[in-house]
């Protein structure tokens, strides 16, 4: 075209997409959308479909059809089983987003849903070079409990993306471009409770954003490039059992930032530029197993730092700039059995500090 859009698709297969309300699944084949209606007799062979795609169908294992089901899927590959309603859209599909549209900026269409499928409940369109989605994208997916997005080019989502989302259980937005996240985008996912941020090019994150995610269970904002957080930004997550920091830019953690936080076990602070740690910045994660504070700048650390930890296993300080560690550091931590503290020039032997167990 000569605006550089990509096209939309054609009107018979626009509707052949939402048709799949109808139709028990769709095939992807190639640019190809072929609608299965199990309630009728074979049609005669589409009229889009290429002599290539048909050689292709016939080396595929044909998908097995549950009754009752409104969904789309890819067809079946060998050795695949499909057990529940999945639409999955990767590179081997080929067919490109905008032609799906899903993201409405690359088209002029009123076909902004991308599938009209209420039954589905896992969503594929990991490495796909998407930027954009529409905020009506996932309007009639109401029954999405797994939504993958990984690896694409995203560098904003719109507030109303997950409006209707209310079953989510996990969303995976791993490797895209994301600078922020508006405050409300998570507002109706409260059964959230998998999330995946990791690996994006975060600056900042809003103070309310996670205010409705109580269930979210593991939170991941790894390898951003976030130099501080809300102080209460967690304040709501009570149920968080892991989150993962690493690789952000912060000097310090703020005070309050575990506040309610009494069920976390899994701390990862790993190269993070940390300098300091306060005296409470733990205090009130009473569960903690595992902490990972390796790859930071830290030259000491208060000697009550971990005074409420008593169910803490492994704790890693590799790679800082400790020269000792205070007396009865880990007095308080009777099932410490790991400590790692390689290339942190500690000489301090571990028995001053309440250590017993095992030391790399």
């Amino acid at each position: 075209m000569g605006n550089g859009k990509k096209p939309c698709l054609s009107y018979s297969q626009s509707h052949a997409v939402l048709a799949c309300l109808h139709h028990e699944y769709i095939k992807i084949n190639g640019n190809v959308l072929e609608v299965s209606d199990s309630s009728e007799e074979e049609s005669e062979e589409d009229e889009y479909e290429t002599e290539e795609d048909n050689k292709e169908d016939e080396n595929e294992a044909e998908v097995e059809d549950e009754p009752g089901e409104a969904c789309a899927r890819l067809p079946k590959a060998k050795g695949a089983s499909i057990s529940r309603p999945i639409v999955m859209f990767t590179a081997a599909a080929m067919v490109t987003l905008g032609e799906l549209c899903v993201a409405c900026g690359e088209c002029n269409c009123d076909n902004s849903v991308l599938l009209s499928c209420p039954n589905r409940t896992e969503l594929v369109l990991s490495e796909y070079g998407l930027t954009n989605l529409s905020d009506q994208a996932f309007t009639n997916a109401s029954s999405l409990t797994n939504l993958i997005l990984h690896t694409n080019k995203l560098s904003q989502l719109p507030e109303g993306l997950f409006r209707y989302q209310y079953e989510l259980l996990e969303v995976d937005l791993e490797r895209n471009q994301l600078r922020t996240l508006p405050e409300g985008i998570f507002a109706s996912t409260s059964k959230l409770k998998i999330l995946w941020l990791q690996r994006n090019e975060l600056t900042h994150l809003p103070a309310q954003l996670f205010q409705a995610t109580r269930s979210l269970e593991n939170l991941h904002l790894n390898e951003n490039k976030l130099s501080q957080l809300p102080a209460r930004i967690f304040e709501a997550t009570r149920n968080l059992t892991r989150l993962a920091l690493d690789g952000n830019t912060m000097s310090q953690l703020p005070e309050g930032l575990l506040r309610n936080q009494q069920r976390l076990t899994q701390l990862h602070l790993n190269n993070l530029s940390l300098t300091i740690l306060t005296d409470g910045v733990f205090s009130t994660a009473t569960s903690l197993q595992f902490l990972r504070l390796h790859g930071n700048f830290l030259s000491e650390l208060p000697e009550g730092l971990f005074i409420n930890q008593q169910l803490l296993k492994s704790i890693s300080l590799n790679n800082n700039r400790l020269s000792q560690l205070p007396e009865g550091l880990f007095q308080n931590q009777p099932a410490l059995r790991a400590l790692s503290s390689q290339k942190s020039c500690i000489a301090t032997a571990p028995l001053h500090c309440g250590y017993t167990g095992y030391m790399q």
